[in-house]
């Protein structure tokens, strides 16, 4: 099979076309290995950034929802529809955070435990990443285990608490609060785990949802980060390949291309191919400069 490393350049008019050089099999199975590689650090790149675009959907929606319904007194009225309507899509919002997160943990242990093996040295570091911010954190264990009693037990906010205080001048101060109740979690779901469980007692009653959030938005940052390190090998491995055999067709305006499945008329010229596209809009946002 005729495989070819070259260019198109976006021309004005129409692609301007240069087929390049030809690639061996083993050449062009490194080339897609490595690429494959990029592309995987770009899905889980896309995870993580999901994850926070799911948190800030869901904190922007209850502070301007919040702000809507103090304004328009419903505070003092007693809207019970509105405030169905606002409950539902906040618990809609959560349930979106709460799934990315477990979703994002997941598709990571699931592509190291792939890509090294079950019993890789690569899979136990990542079982020792779950395992430290498991046992560090408070918010990391609750959420991922809310996102299970979500599944079994019901919506996970119910405790919307809406206040207000009378000033002197006839004024009024409102203060708005998403919740847990421990004991209502304990109740309704026992699968909180050996260290969660005896944590939720000790609570014995409510507990406010905003620190969590912020401490969670923490732990997903340095988890990130230890799981980019554990890939950042392979990473630079395949970015250096592809760049060093690539690096004499870079032109502005110029995509570098390998191009495979040549359809030709019978005179040698050329019908159509099919063309895999070097990422480099990925690769260039890499640091390489540090790697082994």
């Amino acid at each position: 099979m005729e495989i070819r490393l070259g260019t198109i350049k976006n021309e004005k008019t129409s692609p301007s076309i240069d087929l390049g050089e030809e690639l061996s099999y083993e050449q062009h199975q490194t080339f897609l290995d490595s690429i494959k590689e990029i592309h995987d650090l770009e899905s889980n790149k896309r995870l993580f950034e999901i994850t926070f675009l799911n948190k800030n959907d869901f904190v922007d929606t209850f502070n301007r929802d919040v702000k809507d319904m103090i304004s328009s007194s419903w505070i003092l009225v007693g809207d019970r529809q509105k405030y169905y309507k606002h409950h539902l899509n906040f618990n809609r919002l959560f349930l979106n955070y709460l799934s990315s997160i477990k979703s994002f943990i997941d598709h990571n242990e699931t592509h190291i435990k792939r890509k090294f093996g079950e019993i890789s040295p690569e899979a136990n570091e990542f079982k020792e990443i779950t395992h430290y911010y498991f046992e560090t954190f408070f918010c990391y264990r609750f959420f991922y285990k809310l996102r299970n009693y979500s599944q079994h037990c019901g919506l996970p906010l119910k405790d919307f608490n809406l206040s207000t205080k009378r000033n002197p001048d006839g004024s009024y101060i409102a203060k708005s609060e998403m919740t847990f109740d421990s004991n209502e979690l304990l109740k309704n779901y026992n699968e909180w785990g050996s260290i969660l469980k005896p944590e939720l007692k000790k609570i014995n009653g409510k507990f406010p949802l905003a620190p969590l959030v912020d401490e969670m938005t923490s732990v997903l940052i340095g988890f990130w980060q230890a799981v980019d390190t554990l890939n950042s090998k392979n990473v630079c491995k395949a970015a250096k390949f592809i760049k060093n055999n690539t690096d004499h067709l870079r032109a502005a305006n110029t995509d570098i291309c390998i191009f495979t499945n040549f359809e030709k008329n019978p005179d040698g010229s050329l019908v159509n191919f099919e063309k895999l596209i070097i990422p480099f809009d990925i690769i260039d946002d890499l640091d390489i400069s540090g790697c082994a």
